[in-house]
């Protein structure tokens, strides 16, 4: 979520959050909004503090890694400041902060300062839900259409209906699609004991559940079923601990 200079403070008085991105084109501004999330997380406990400034690309991303994975020197809990010079974060600049809100370390608040974001990219792409936390009542969101978690290989669905009355001869190797617009997609269906599983030869991008599978041979439609789960190349509970990138917006 993004949030105005003017509305930080209420926000800080409501909940802390365990990450804060703050940027823009004053420094003055920047250095107040940070100084603002110091006091509230002082007020929370984070009596410790450790500061990482990043000038160029020598440095060591495993050092945040560490840092949020380790205790403070003292025992308490710490704020973890990462200094951005540039507008523009490296690849291995984002990936350490979104590893890190994956798996957001109770001990340590992440406050990352930097300049006004330079173009588009990781910025400006949109935010899409890739799980449900029914635990913690919170949805994990992810930013991009990139991410593994927004893709599966693999689709169980129920209730099927076929065209022809029956179905084909199963398994089959047949086409697929998973949403109105996308192009056919290959893919081996085969019965389960409650419907079908499709396993797509390359990942799809976010079958959900409650939409439709539809089977195609060749140009001939054949029927679909609702899918019910999904399966990614990689385990999507690593996503259920998910956290967002709170950003303060200095004018």
């Amino acid at each position: 979520m993004q949030i105005k200079s003017e509305q930080l403070a209420s926000q800080l008085e409501k909940t802390l959050k365990p990450v804060y991105a703050i940027h823009g084109d004053e420094a003055l501004l920047v250095l107040e909004a940070a100084d603002a999330v110091r006091t509230a997380a002082r007020k929370n406990g984070y009596d410790q503090r450790e500061v990482y400034e990043v000038s160029g690309r020598s440095f060591d991303w495993s050092e945040l890694a560490h840092a949020g994975a380790s205790m403070s020197l003292f025992g308490g809990k710490k704020i973890v400041e990462l200094r951005l010079t540039g507008g523009k974060p490296s690849a291995q600049a984002s990936e350490a902060i979104v590893e890190w809100c994956d798996d957001p370390s109770p001990e340590a608040l992440l406050l990352v300062t930097m300049p006004r974001p330079e173009g588009g990219g990781w910025w400006e792409a949109p935010w899409f839900v890739a799980a449900k936390d029914a635990a913690r009542n919170a949805l994990v969101v992810v930013q991009g259409h990139d991410d593994p978690r927004l893709h599966a290989s693999r689709v169980d669905a129920i209730e099927p209906h076929w065209i022809a009355g029956a179905p084909p001869s199963l398994p089959a190797r047949l086409a697929a699609k998973t949403r109105y617009r996308m192009a056919d997609a290959s893919c081996v269906v085969s019965a389960t004991a409650d419907g079908l599983r499709a396993a797509f030869d390359a990942p799809q991008f976010a079958p959900t559940p409650g939409q439709y599978l539809v089977l195609y041979d060749a140009d001939v439609c054949l029927g679909g079923a609702v899918i019910a789960t999904n399966a990614g190349p990689i385990a999507h509970a690593r996503g259920e601990a998910g956290t967002r990138l709170d950003t303060a917006l200095p004018r």
